[in-house]
This record gives C-alpha cells, sequence and structure tokens, in this order.
C-alpha cells in the first residue's frame, strides 16, 4: 500500500473511531474513570487529526514530518487517556506526555516551516 493510501485509510478510520467514540462516551456506554481526561482526549483527537489531513495536502518536507508527529500524538495521548479512563490500565498513561510532546513538535514543524519559506 503506497504512504499516501496508508494515511489516508489510518484519518479516515480515525474519523469513523472518533465519531463512534464519542458516541459512546456521550451515552454513557463505557463506565469512565476520569470523564475530563476523555473530553480532552476526544478534543485533541479530533482537532489535530483535521490539521493532520492539512498536513497530508501539503508538499513540504517539514509539514510532512509534521504530519507524522500528529499521527504520533494522536496515538501516544488521545488513545492512551481512552485506554486508560476505560480498562484502568494506568502505566500507560506514561505515554500521554509523549504524545502531548509529539503534538509540540508538530505545531513547531510547521512554524520552522513557515519561517524558511520567507
Amino acid at each position: 500500500m503506497k504512504s499516501t493510501a496508508s494515511v489516508n485509510l489510518f484519518i479516515g478510520l480515525n474519523g469513523l473511531f472518533l465519531v463512534i467514540f464519542s458516541a459512546l462516551f456521550s451515552h454513557g456506554a463505557f463506565a469512565v474513570a476520569n470523564p475530563k481526561g476523555v473530553v480532552i482526549a476526544l478534543a485533541f483527537h479530533a482537532f489535530h487529526l483535521c490539521v493532520m489531513w492539512l498536513c497530508h495536502l501539503s508538499k513540504g518536507k517539514l509539514i510532512k514530518f509534521a504530519e507524522m508527529f500528529f499521527l504520533s500524538g494522536i496515538i501516544l495521548f488521545s488513545f492512551t487517556i481512552y485506554i486508560k479512563s476505560t480498562m484502568a490500565i494506568d502505566f500507560i498513561g506514561k505515554l500521554t506526555p509523549v504524545g502531548g510532546v509529539c503534538f509540540m513538535i508538530a505545531w513547531l514543524l510547521i512554524a520552522v516551516s513557515g519561517i524558511r519559506k520567507k
């Protein structure tokens, strides 16, 4: 599978997952240990998935690196919060800050790409 197809698959399935997970949480299908954490994870997931899609449409090298950091951030930030909050697997929460750092790096790469184009 080509890289573009793989990223499209990731974005599409993540969008679907996000809608399903939001519905399940909002209708109380899961017992959630940390509802505020899940709300934040869902918001970050949605926002960064949209930005990742925009990065995917770009041709710049730094933006492509940012895309991969957004992907990593979604997995390491949002998904670890989902898992920790629904399955009480506490040790996975140690990865959540790594996901936050991935988001920060992605945004920094976008900023640097703007500086380099001048």
